[in-house]
């Protein structure tokens, strides 16, 4: 699988994308855990909902090799794709799910649910690699989306929304040869991405929550934003590294990595930005940002330094931060 590493220098630090065995993730793991009509997809939502409270139980292990974080259902809080399945903070409180302990790479929250890829957990009879997944009851069920035993997408974006999937294909497999791809119907066809403008290749991906043709990357290079499908891309911050990405309607949000982290929004109509204030987390990267649809002001990021996890919680827009993860430590009132 992919790690985000870290590499620290006394001027610099990077986020490099770089492999690990199959056989390194399942220890990891043994350490770690001892289409529809708008209404339709309402009903299917409120549904899933409850069957994912159910499918809840109090968490005291350890939160470390996250590959994404997100507010999928805002009532159940901000969810954490680890190596061992999700795990949920809310109200000081921590959560995981009662089985499907799955290594998920590539996860996205979307309104009710997410998007994922990744290996299967040693409870799970899931094909291995995972191929592409989507499930709106916690994961207690996956619905296949393609590539089951074929790929494991570790950078992909998909709309809050929309849905829309774009995905970097490292490795060729039965439909894809290797590139940047994009599906509007949940992988039933995929398209070629241009992406003119971006000269490496992208650490992560984020979509716009309704427009399908805006998405955005961060790159070693910076973050660049896309309104017409990936075809092309723009700078929004240049000669900086880009590392975390998310949108909301009218606003990207990044974090860049230049000495020292930095969060910033641009406004997506007239292209003013704003600084974010963080936390103190020294010399860390941020990995994952994540903002609670339903409360304006409330954000989670995730930062590492390649070894552990932090986390902070901000319901104030980075007035002041909450740490809820220390050292793959969860911390609760």
């Amino acid at each position: 699988m992919i790690k985000n590493l870290l590499i620290i220098t006394s001027l610099s630090i990077g986020v490099i994308l770089t492999g690990c065995s199959q056989s390194e993730e399942n220890e990891d793991a043994q350490n770690d855990k001892t289409e529809q009509t708008d209404s339709q997809k309402s009903q299917s939502q409120d549904q899933s909902n409850g069957d994912l409270a159910e499918f809840l139980q109090p968490f005291d292990g350890s939160v470390n090799h996250v590959h994404g974080i997100g507010y999928m259902n805002p009532e159940n809080g901000v969810a954490f794709a680890s190596h061992t399945g999700l795990k949920f903070y809310k109200n000081g409180k921590w959560q995981e799910t009662k089985g499907q302990y799955n290594d998920y790479m590539g996860f996205n929250a979307v309104e009710g649910g997410f998007y994922t890829s990744g290996h299967p957990g040693k409870d799970s009879d899931l094909p291995n690699p995972l191929g592409l997944k989507k499930s709106f009851d916690g994961g207690q069920t996956m619905e296949n989306l393609g590539f089951e035993g074929e790929s494991d997408f570790h950078t992909m974006g998909v709309g809050y929304k929309n849905h829309a999937i774009y995905l970097m294909n490292l490795q060729p497999n039965s439909k894809l040869e290797a590139g940047f791809y994009r599906s509007l119907d949940d992988g039933k066809t995929w398209e070629s991405v241009a992406a003119k403008g971006l000269s490496t290749s992208p650490y992560a991906i984020a979509v716009h929550p309704t427009d399908e043709n805006t998405i955005a990357a961060s790159t070693k290079n910076g973050v660049y934003l896309s309104e017409d499908g990936g075809k092309s891309f723009e700078s929004v911050k240049e000669n900086t590294q880009g590392t975390a990405l998310f949108f909301e309607e009218d606003t990207l949000y990044y974090s860049t990595y230049s000495n020292e982290p930095a969060m910033g929004a641009v406004n997506l109509k007239d292209r003013s930005t704003e600084t974010i204030s963080l936390p103190d987390i020294g010399q860390q990267a941020i990995l994952y940002i994540a903002k609670n649809h339903a409360a304006e002001k409330e954000f989670t990021i995730l930062s590492s330094n390649g070894e552990t996890n932090n986390a902070y919680r901000t319901t104030n827009r980075g007035s002041n931060w909450q740490q809820i993860i220390d050292q793959g430590k969860p911390l609760t009132k």
